[in-house]
C-alpha cells in the first residue's frame, strides 16, 4: 500500500468531481464561480457584496466581474442597502432563483448518484476519513521535519 494512498486518491477523486460538474455547469453557461454564488444567493434572499467576498475571499476585481456577468443575464441584481446606502445587497431575479434551484437539483442528483452506490458503513468510513483531513489541516497535526 503506498504511502500516500488517501492522499492521491482524495486528489483523484476531487479532480473527477472538478471536471464532472464543470461540464455540468457549462452546459448551462456557468463557470464553477458563478455557480458558488448562485447558490450562496439562494441560501441567503440577499447578501451584501461584503459578505460574498468574506464567505468566498475572493479580490473585489474577481467578484465583480461575476456579478457582473450574472446580472447581464438577468440573474441578479445590486440594490441600495436600506440599512447602509452606501453599500449594495446582491439579490437573485426570478430567472436567477430558476438557475440556482436547477443547479442545486443537479448537486441533489449527482449526490443521490453517489449514495446509491454505497452503505450506510462506506458513508461512516468516507466521513471518518473526512473528520481526519479536516482535524489535521486545521489543528496543524502534521509535525513539520527538518530538511
Amino acid at each position: 500500500m503506498p504511502q500516500t494512498e488517501i492522499l492521491r486518491s482524495i486528489e483523484r477523486v476531487g479532480q473527477l468531481t472538478n471536471h464532472y460538474l464543470s461540464a455540468q455547469f457549462a452546459q448551462l453557461s456557468l463557470t464553477d464561480l458563478e455557480v458558488h454564488v448562485l447558490m450562496y444567493l439562494e441560501d441567503h434572499a440577499r447578501a451584501s457584496i461584503a459578505d460574498i467576498q468574506r464567505t468566498f475571499a475572493l479580490r473585489p476585481s474577481t467578484l465583480t466581474h461575476v456579478l457582473d456577468r450574472l446580472e447581464n443575464r438577468g440573474y441578479l441584481t445590486r440594490q441600495f442597502n436600506p440599512d447602509d446606502r452606501r453599500s449594495l445587497l446582491v439579490v437573485l431575479t426570478p430567472d436567477g432563483e430558476i438557475v440556482a434551484s436547477t443547479v442545486v437539483e443537479l448537486l441533489y442528483e449527482f449526490d443521490g448518484a453517489i449514495r446509491e452506490r454505497i452503505g450506510e458503513s462506506d458513508l461512516a468510513g468516507f466521513r471518518a476519513v473526512l473528520d481526519a483531513v479536516v482535524y489535521v489541516t486545521h489543528e496543524g497535526k502534521v509535525h513539520n521535519r527538518k530538511a
